[in-house]
């Protein structure tokens, strides 16, 4: 049990990265799921306004991936993830005054465009910490255990959200507040500064010259990052859309959408570990494509299944092609990136996904809109980007030079 979390070196901080992640997920779960709920049921927002808030948010990342993910390798990683939660506590906790307050709608929606990008600068930090903090043969195990104990997070998040939700969403939002403070807490404590040292004479260390620097030059992680960003036309409808598709055309109540996000979360606590072991001896570009293909085939799943334990199916089988595509995800950007801009190759690509986002977001909610109705016509469109972007992992697989992506040992792990 004990080599399933422990690493050759800094393991205690690895761990301490994994805890942070957690309680910030636990706070910040139920108010990303739960509060277009509030802004669709008690503000009477249509779906479009509510996607389009929400694109916005996304748009507003993208300066600050691109800008924070830099920073990080400039200044260092601790001076970012010192402040940052304490920052986004800020933020709900100006939320939760604004809805106990029944603010203007146009206010909240403006300080929940202000706190997102928070969340998203404070993951490209994770990662590259992550990715300092461990070996390359260690780095799916490490991802692992940080989508774990997030998800750890998400499986005590929602259903605790949907029933706070009943005594208020001004409630609601002190949860995030309050995550984010311990967070920072324990970063503060327990996590060093891991920034290599650019004088290390290593030969992929090398110190971003601008404040913003984006890695357009490197053709293979452009093309990877683009391959993935067609996959989110598929997997980025899990979250705002299906909670919406779920609560006006199913009908399901709060507490029943919390815990089927809950659900997810259990099942990623249960088997993120096994699954990475056993997809080991497969190469990145394949995991990555089996975890989308599970999550094209889900989709279609909620949109001819409605009895609720089928639901909850549905929302299993994605879960196991989320805890193959995520790690995977992280892990190969980080294998990608030289030593000391892994802060800019997670920006950059936090940033680009960002700057997709409101189109996904629009396009899901342009859907919802038209054929809420029509659940089958509905996910099946959804599950097609999915299935291209399989296609187009396996043709880049072709196009991208083998050393540019180096196959993970995960026989070397002790997992």
């Amino acid at each position: 049990m004990a080599g399933m979390v422990y690493f050759s070196r800094n393991t205690r901080s690895v761990l301490a990265v994994g805890f942070a992640g957690m309680i910030r997920t636990l706070g910040r779960s139920s108010a990303v799921i739960l509060l277009p709920v509030y802004f669709l049921i008690d503000r009477h927002s249509s779906y479009m306004l509510i996607g389009a808030v929400i694109a916005v948010s996304f748009l507003f990342t993208v300066p600050m991936g691109i800008i924070g993910g830099t920073l990080a390798d400039r200044v260092g990683r601790r001076p970012l993830f010192t402040v940052l939660p304490f920052l986004s506590a800020l933020g709900f906790f100006a939320m939760s005054v604004e809805i106990f307050s029944n603010a203007p709608l146009w206010l909240i929606f403006l300080s929940f465009i202000c706190t997102s990008p928070l969340g998203d600068l404070q993951r490209t930090v994770d990662s590259a910490v992550l990715s300092d903090l461990t070996l390359p043969t260690e780095r799916t195990k490490a991802f692992g255990i940080l989508r774990l104990a997030s998800n750890l997070g998400f499986a005590l998040g929602p259903a605790l959200g949907g029933f706070i939700a009943v005594f208020g969403f001004g409630v609601l939002m002190l949860m995030p507040a309050a995550g984010n403070v311990f967070e920072g807490i324990v970063y503060t404590l327990l996590v060093r500064e891991t920034l290599p040292d650019s004088e290390s004479g290593d030969a992929t260390v090398s110190s971003p010259k601008k404040l913003i620097s984006y890695p357009s030059a490197d053709r293979p992680f452009m093309i990877i990052i683009g391959v993935m960003i067609v996959a989110q036309l598929c997997i980025g409808q899990w979250g705002t859309t299906l909670t919406l598709f779920l609560s006006s055309s199913y009908h399901l109540s709060t507490a029943q959408i919390g815990l089927m996000y809950s659900l997810n979360g259990a099942i990623v606590v249960l088997f993120q570990l096994p699954v990475n072991r056993m997809m080991g001896r497969y190469p990145d570009l394949s995991r990555l494509i089996a975890g989308v293909a599970l999550y094209s085939v889900s989709f279609v799943m909620f949109g001819i299944f409605s009895l609720y334990l089928l639901v909850l199916v549905s929302a299993a089988i994605l879960t196991i092609g989320e805890n193959i595509y995520s790690p995977t995800e992280s892990t190969l950007v980080s294998k990608m990136a030289p030593r000391n801009r892994r802060g800019e190759y997670f920006g950059a690509y936090s940033a680009t996904a960002a700057l997709a986002s409101p189109l996904i977001i629009l396009f899901g909610s342009f859907l919802l809109t038209v054929f809420s109705k029509e659940p089958a016509v509905l996910w099946g469109i959804i599950a097609v980007p999915g299935l291209a972007a399989c296609l187009m992992l396996w043709k880049a697989g072709k196009i991208i030079p083998k050393e540019r992506l180096p196959a993970d040992i995960l026989q070397e792990l002790s997992i």
